[in-house]
């Protein structure tokens, strides 16, 4: 599930009037526009409401600003959850970006592959104040995730803002060395436990870090590097940092000494365990200083003018013997466009190719991941190990493999999904295998190493096994346990909530309307666009 707004470039050209129009206009279609819902306003169509709502803004000339608030709810193909459900998706949206007592408009619609609700809620509240969502982009993406696990939906990759805090991982993950944010979280604990100014900086500088002044608020640095305090927690900002020591003086910062350090931040990987990836790390280090990234590019620069060149020349070669040759002056002219274009689109591929190798040759050198990658190419087993310490994906491809093939030698597979999924059936659970990844259902949900035993014991009663048959699977198990999520819990709980059914009062006058909205007496409703009916069964 997807919950996205929509903006315009210029606050300007946005009209709520022209926004509905279009919304509920069904273009032909008769599964375009389904059910309309309208939400603390007096109209009872969608034309008259967004002549409401657009009475309302007129009333607010102070801000510049896109009084509009516009997003979309889009599901994944083929999903097309209950009304009950689509309405507390969009309560819980609207509740999240404090929208509740404004006025909105939603319209389902059903003319692409992915069924979706356009959301169109008035930004001007009832006192005639613009109220704008803080962080709204993030605030989307996390009510989206609570939404997929609360009902079961189909779940999409979003970034929220403890993702965005948390973008160290990202790096870490692409570089394969701990940032300097990593460094100070895995030791922010230390810093927790002082107790005033002075024991802040002391282990600060026992870190080899200093605190500074930046803006609004504190960072840290390594003299090279700088972190945001609020980034490793919230316990760091200054409002934080300065409601617990005090005020933070020149003073203060004079008292910093880096002398005292006992270690210091270095970026390389956290997971070397043993001389032999300790050396290769050093081998990396040396081949990092000594690659030129000006020089090579200066040089595959010149290797592609020099190719260049020579396509051009053989084009123009080309040319030059149709233009002598006894040809209509018409075919001579369309063969000599084509050879043109030919020798241009040779030229295209050439540069994205040389692009290409040197993109590859940067990060083979200065990348720890994509060097590693190149050595496990090259059959270096410690540099294998070292890649799949750190990707925990692959270690679950391996361990999946692994016990499909213990399974296959000992069980007999109940069935085969399409996608090649194999499934052993128990008493009260079953265990499906395949794609590199192990599904197993159990009284309690999730693949923990506890479900995967039960799953396996009841197999072994089935098949009449002994013990010590089923003792390589164990040892796998053991072996790769860490990777086994031990507190993944997932539960569809869906909430019904009783709503009041309310009068409408029809208005013809909107300028009244906006009125009585703003003195608290507007009213929800909805219709569905097909049967042209209210909930109430009145036609209109």
């Amino acid at each position: 599930m997807i919950i996205k707004e929509i903006t315009k470039k210029k606050a300007a050209a946005s009209s709520v009037r022209r926004l509905i129009d279009y919304l509920q206009n069904d273009q032909g279609k008769l599964s375009r526009v389904g059910t309309i819902k309208l939400h603390n306003l007096e109209s009872y169509t969608a034309t008259t409401a967004a002549m409401e709502m657009q009475a309302l803004q007129n009333m607010n000339t102070r801000s510049k600003n896109d009084k509009t608030f516009h997003f979309v709810i889009s599901f994944k193909q083929g999903e097309r959850p209950s009304q009950e459900i689509l309405d507390q998706i969009e309560e819980a949206t609207i509740k999240k970006l404090g929208f509740e007592n404004h006025q909105r408009i939603s319209i389902q619609h059903d003319d692409t592959d992915n069924f979706h609700i356009h959301v169109v809620v008035n930004k001007i509240n009832a006192k005639g104040k613009i109220i704008e969502p803080y962080y709204s982009k993030f605030k989307l993406q996390e009510i989206a995730q609570e939404c997929e696990v609360k009902f079961g939906l189909g779940q999409d990759h979003h970034r929220t803002y403890s993702d965005y805090c948390n973008e160290q991982r990202d790096i870490e993950a692409k570089t394969g060395e701990e940032t300097l944010q990593g460094y100070l979280r895995d030791r922010k604990d230390k810093l927790k436990s002082a107790k005033n100014w002075n024991e802040f900086i002391k282990t600060l500088n026992s870190m080899g870090i200093e605190i500074q002044n930046r803006g609004n608020g504190f960072v840290f640095t390594d003299g090279n590097i700088h972190v945001k305090a609020s980034k490793i927690d919230r316990a760091f900002s200054k409002a934080s940092l300065e409601k617990l020591f005090g005020e933070f003086t020149p003073e203060i910062a004079k008292t910093s000494d880096l002398s005292v350090k006992q270690e210091s931040y270095e970026s390389k990987p956290k997971n070397l365990a043993n001389e032999q990836e300790k050396q290769l790390w050093e081998k990396f280090s040396k081949q990092r200083e000594e690659f030129n990234y000006f020089e090579l590019r200066n040089q595959k620069f010149k290797e592609r003018k020099t190719q260049s060149e020579s396509i051009k020349s053989f084009a123009s070669w080309e040319c030059n013997i149709i233009n002598r040759s006894c040809l209509p002056p018409l075919l001579k002219m369309l063969i000599i466009r084509l050879i043109r274009r030919n020798a241009l689109e040779k030229q295209k591929k050439l540069k994205a190719k040389m692009e290409q190798e040197l993109r590859e040759q940067r990060l083979k050198n200065t990348n720890w991941n994509y060097f590693l990658r190149d050595q496990v190419a090259k059959g270096n087993n410690v540099a294998t190990n070292l890649l799949q310490k750190r990707n925990l994906k692959e270690q679950e491809r391996i361990l999946a493999n692994l016990i499909d093939q213990r399974l296959s030698q000992m069980f007999k597979c109940d069935t085969v999904t399409g996608n090649g999924m194999k499934i052993y059936k128990t008493k009260d659970s079953y265990i499906k295998i395949g794609k590199g990844k192990v599904f197993v259902k159990t009284k309690t949900k999730g693949l923990t190493s506890k479900n995967l035993f039960s799953a396996l014991d009841n197999l072994k009663e089935l098949q009449q096994l002994k013990n010590h048959e089923l003792h390589p699977i164990y040892d796998l198990l053991k072996q790769y346990s860490h990777i086994l999520n031990e507190d993944y819990k997932t539960q569809r709980k869906i909430i019904t909530r009783n709503r009041k059914e309310l009068n409408i009062n029809r208005y013809t006058d909107f300028e009244n309307m906006a009125k009585n909205y703003k003195n608290g007496q507007s009213q929800d409703h909805n219709f569905d666009q097909n049967n042209k009916k209210q909930n109430r069964g009145r036609k209109y």
